[in-house]
């Protein structure tokens, strides 16, 4: 770091066990665990400012470094990053409960107070940890200074952690241990047209999830709602929210959206909108029974070849959802700036 002060930083190299045996490597696991434990602080790099060292619970996101790969999107640098850096949203660590368990997870918050909050808006990210993390955060800003009633959450999935309970459950909560399974017939369907390199890739991405995702979208369900709920407080008490949800996020958003549907509770009734992009395959039917009768945006391009718009939209359409920005732009596509929608 280039700063006009020195911040002492502790760096710990990790050599992973490379043993097969899978009760050998859960103990060489729980070693280092205790071994990161012992570091309780990491430096935040602000909008603007200087660079400063800030404690953190023991575990930081350096315990990303052990989770348990998946084939498909492995362990990246980015996984490893603590926090988010560079962001204008206040940093809240929110506490909730699932599987058992409890989970602390960062939000970044726009917008005015909870108690001056008359909009509430719950936003996550895609799959990637990169800057798919961040990619609310400007829409965050823009509504903030547009409507002084509006809360706007971002969360930051990639920073989910265990509290200071022993558990290895933690291990397997990131967002790309949550998929569903493609049946073969409709994968088929879904790779007409595209061309031979992507075939390939597309398969081998199938095959991965389909032997080694250890959760589904119902469990990413769960997490979700747990989060918004508990974490937030929202979906209760008369706090309705409204959801943005995009790629893997709009696999796990809709599961939560048609559960609700389901159980048609106050949580449900809580649900004011969603802003749905280019959502992600979930086996479940329903979709279009869960957002009848809700106001519901879509953004997605006629293009896309992770998630073929002529496969899946109509489910949406018959619901009611409006879909509007860039026709085209492939998965990658984000409209933030696009003033129709």
């Amino acid at each position: 770091i280039t700063s006009r002060r020195t911040i002492p930083v502790r760096t710990v190299i990790i050599k992973m066990s490379e043993d097969k045996d899978n009760k050998t490597r859960l103990e060489r696991t729980r070693e280092l665990i205790a071994e990161l434990n012992k570091i309780d602080s990491e430096v935040v790099v602000p909008s603007e400012g200087e660079p400063f060292v800030e404690k953190r619970d023991p575990h930081l996101r350096l315990r990303r470094t052990l989770t348990p790969p998946s084939t498909f999107k492995g362990c990246s640098p980015e996984e490893a990053q603590f926090m988010i850096s560079g962001s204008t949203g206040e940093r809240v660590s929110l506490s909730f409960s699932c599987f058992g368990h409890d989970f602390v997870c960062d939000g970044y918050f726009f917008g005015t107070s909870e108690e001056k909050a008359t909009k509430r808006i719950f936003a996550v990210h895609g799959v990637t940890p990169g800057i798919s993390r961040t990619r609310w955060h400007a829409l965050g800003e823009r509504l903030a200074k547009e409507d002084a009633g509006i809360r706007f959450c971002s969360i930051d999935w990639h920073s989910l952690d265990r509290t200071d309970e022993p558990q290895d459950e933690f291990l397997t909560m990131l967002p790309k241990h949550f998929f569903d399974r493609v049946d073969d017939d409709l994968f088929q369907r879904m790779l007409v047209g595209l061309p031979a390199d992507k075939i390939a890739k597309q398969k081998k991405l199938l095959d991965d999830i389909n032997q080694h995702c250890p959760r589904s979208v119902e469990d990413g369900a769960i997490a979700l709602r747990a989060m918004i709920e508990q974490g937030c407080g929202w979906g209760k008490g008369g706090k309705s929210f409204a959801l943005l949800i995009k790629s893997w996020s709009g696999a796990i958003g809709m599961q939560m959206l048609v559960n609700a549907k389901k159980e048609n509770d106050e949580f449900r009734k809580s649900i004011a909108g969603a802003v749905i992009m280019h959502p992600a395959y979930l086996k479940e039917h329903g979709v279009t029974e869960a957002i009848e009768g809700l106001p519901v945006v879509m953004c997605w391009a006629r293009d896309d070849p992770k998630v073929p718009y002529n496969i899946f939209s109509q489910q949406y359409l018959d619901g009611g959802a409006i879909i509007m920005g860039p026709e085209s732009g492939g998965h990658a596509n984000f409209p933030e700036f696009d003033e129709q929608a």
